[in-house]
C-alpha cells in the first residue's frame, strides 16, 4: 500500500482533524473558537465587537428539530458570524462566512452574500483568525 501523507485524528470535542504531511488542518470550529476568544479579549480596543455574534445555523440535527427550525425561519446559507455595527467604510455592518482552507461556499451562501452586499453590508468569506483580525482593523481600527 502506498502512503499518501494523510492521517486522520479524532478529538471528541471537535470531531475529525485531517493532517497532511504532518501538518494539521484547522477545522472551521477551531478557527471560529479562536476568533471568538480574540473578540472577547479585544472588546476594549474595538467596542463594536460587543455586537459580534455567531449564527448557529449549521450542524447535524434530527428531522424533527430540522422541521421545527425551518418553521421558525432558519434558512440555508446564512453566514456564520456578524458584527451589527456600522463600519468606518460606511457599511451597515459585517457579515462573515468562515471556511477552512479548501472549503467552498454553497450556492445559498453566495446568494446571501450578494443580497447583503446589495444592502450595504460588508459580506466576506474568511479562512483564518488572521484574516478576521485584518477585517476588524480595516472596518473599526
Amino acid at each position: 500500500m502506498e502512503e499518501i501523507g494523510v492521517k486522520i485524528g479524532v478529538n471528541r470535542e471537535i470531531g475529525v482533524n485531517i493532517y497532511l504531511k504532518g501538518q494539521k488542518m484547522e477545522s472551521e470550529h477551531e478557527i471560529q473558537v479562536s476568533i471568538h476568544q480574540w473578540v472577547i479579549r479585544n472588546r476594549g480596543k474595538y467596542p463594536e465587537l460587543w455586537n459580534f455574534y455567531a449564527v448557529p445555523n449549521g450542524g447535524l440535527r434530527n428531522i424533527g428539530v430540522a422541521r421545527k427550525l425551518k418553521l421558525e425561519g432558519v434558512q440555508k446559507g446564512v453566514l456564520d458570524m456578524a458584527v451589527d455595527y456600522p463600519t468606518k467604510t460606511q457599511k451597515n455592518g459585517l457579515k462573515i462566512e468562515l471556511k477552512k482552507k479548501g472549503g467552498v461556499t454553497t450556492k445559498e451562501q453566495k446568494e446571501w452574500i450578494q443580497r447583503l452586499l446589495n444592502a450595504n453590508f460588508e459580506a466576506v468569506v474568511i479562512r483564518s483568525l488572521e484574516e478576521f483580525i485584518k477585517l476588524i482593523e480595516k472596518s473599526y481600527g
